[in-house]
């Protein structure tokens, strides 16, 4: 997973790409045309420059031509005019053309019109005819072509500023940048449209999911289709953990009846034992047709009295165990102000009768706790879990510790996401068994977790726990060392008034 927590959002990893592909393919492009351009106006320039070239050396033999119609003595004065004036329509066709350039005759200047090029130019006599080389001058760069002119022993080497073509070159470029820009703005709009048209149905979806919601998104159709499909999904599962958490309250209700019914036996055991002896005693008068004595009376009045405490206990019994039966589903409970010691109390012959008889059971409540909303047979129902799971992990000659608190956070403690500022009754169960380690302790309220054999455990007792808990407003934490035990914490948001 990636650290940045905006780039694993999918519609954000599919806008960057597209993104970054179109931007990629712009700059290649870019970087291609531009290239492109250099080398056509390149090539452009020293066509135009050749072009120039062959209009002056036009006009050279032109004149040139006329100095031959004239004959004798007059023949040299004639090609002296010709060619002053030559070199006066050289030097206007070079301005017109804005091109500059000068005229030699075997080394030394007949025209000259870049001054400032004079040296440079001349460095070029003699080089190719008709062949365009590159001259730097400073910071300016030029296109240097030389043009022969044989008859009159002449080389005209013509000059054109690169920056003429350059201004061409950043005006397309501007161009290029601003349809550019254009280009990079559309995609910036269709990142924002596919950022927003995945964003808004996923987050709408997931949402719900993290809500413990059906998913119930209107609008685009694959969408629509994912929605519903995780719809079904999530009822099809709520449908098999209700009926799994009822196979889990029918199996706590198996272990805790099965020491319920040896609690029962004891009992009735004394009630009977206790009824045998009022009855021989009544016997024993009768048969000697004896008055019952004072004492008589008072011993088999205590057997009375031990046999209706007796029923009176078994009957606790009855009624703790068809409460624990009748356990309601998690979330639609029955909430009143309840006190967590007297829970307790009255849970404890039963989580008794659970546990062997080398285990020793100790509560330890801590007096004056503000009351808790909650429905009392569920709040006993994750005790109960909690306490067969702890038997369970125990050996022999183990310790349960049941214990309960009063604790306040203020707002910058933190000890649980759901965790809010205020009072909490705490219950913590506490044993000696062989503790858990860390990866597994990150998994136990997981549904269907758990560490038991396939036949001895469903893995939905913490997570029944959890639920609960949940449904309470509170939460449940976890600590356990491995070899040393477990400690389960139950947070219950205490009632204010």
């Amino acid at each position: 997973m990636n650290k940045i927590p905006l780039l694993n959002r999918l519609s954000v990893r599919i806008s960057c790409a597209v993104f970054l592909l179109m931007l990629a393919s712009f700059v290649l492009l870019y970087h291609i045309a531009v290239r492109a351009l250099a080398d056509f106006s390149e090539a452009q320039a020293q066509r135009e420059l050749s072009e120039i070239g062959r209009q002056l050396r036009t006009i050279a033999e032109r004149y040139h031509e006329q100095s031959l119609q004239a004959h004798g003595p007059a023949a040299e004065s004639a090609r002296k005019k010709a060619q002053s004036e030559a070199l006066r329509d050289l030097s206007t066709t070079m301005r017109s053309c804005g091109i500059q350039g000068a005229v030699f005759e075997r080394g030394t200047a007949q025209l000259m019109e870049a001054p400032a090029l004079g040296s440079a130019l001349k460095k070029a006599v003699g080089s190719p005819p008709g062949a365009a080389t590159r001259l730097s001058v400073g910071e300016r760069s030029y296109h240097l072509l030389n043009q022969h002119f044989s008859p009159w022993a002449w080389e005209i080497v013509l000059a054109q500023d690169v920056s003429s073509s350059s201004a061409m070159m950043h005006r397309l470029r501007t161009i290029y940048l601003v349809i550019g820009g254009i280009l990079l703005g559309t995609l910036a709009l269709i990142f924002l449209f596919v950022h927003h048209a995945i964003r808004v149905p996923m987050e709408t979806i997931t949402s719900a999911i993290e809500r413990g919601q059906r998913p119930s998104y209107r609008g685009t159709h694959e969408f629509e289709t994912l929605s519903t499909s995780l719809a079904k999904l999530i009822d099809e599962k709520d449908r098999l953990v209700h009926q799994l958490l009822q196979d889990q309250i029918m199996e706590n209700l198996r272990v805790t009846t099965r020491g319920v019914v040896h609690n029962f036996n004891n009992i009735l055991v004394g009630a009977l034992g206790y009824a045998s002896l009022g009855k021989m005693k009544l016997e024993s008068a009768i048969r000697q047709n004896l008055p019952l004595s004072d004492k008589v009376f008072d011993d088999i009045l205590k057997y009375i009295e031990s046999i209706e405490q007796a029923a009176e206990r078994a009957g606790s019994l009855a009624r703790k165990l068809s409460s624990i039966a009748q356990t309601r589903s998690i979330g639609a409970g029955n909430f009143v102000r309840s006190d967590v010691n007297t829970v307790l109390q009255e849970l404890q012959p039963i989580i008794r009768t659970i546990l062997p008889r080398d285990t020793e059971f100790v509560m330890n409540l801590a007096e004056g706790l503000p009351p808790v909303r909650a429905d009392n047979m569920q709040l006993e129902q994750a005790l109960l879990n909690l306490c067969i799971n702890s038997r369970d992990a125990m050996q022999e000659n183990g310790v349960l510790t049941i214990a309960s608190r009063a604790v306040s956070f203020g707002r910058g403690k933190m000890v649980h996401p759901l965790q809010t500022a205020g009072s909490y009754v705490v219950i913590d169960v506490r044993d000696t068994g062989e503790g858990m380690d860390q990866a597994t302790l990150a998994r136990i309220f997981e549904p269907f977790f758990t560490t038991k054999p396939m036949d001895q455990g469903t893995g939905l007792g913490l997570t029944m726990v959890d639920m609960i808990m949940k449904a309470h407003n509170g939460f449940v934490l976890c600590e356990s060392t491995p070899g040393t035990g477990t400690t389960f914490t139950l947070y219950f948001p205490a009632e204010t008034s």
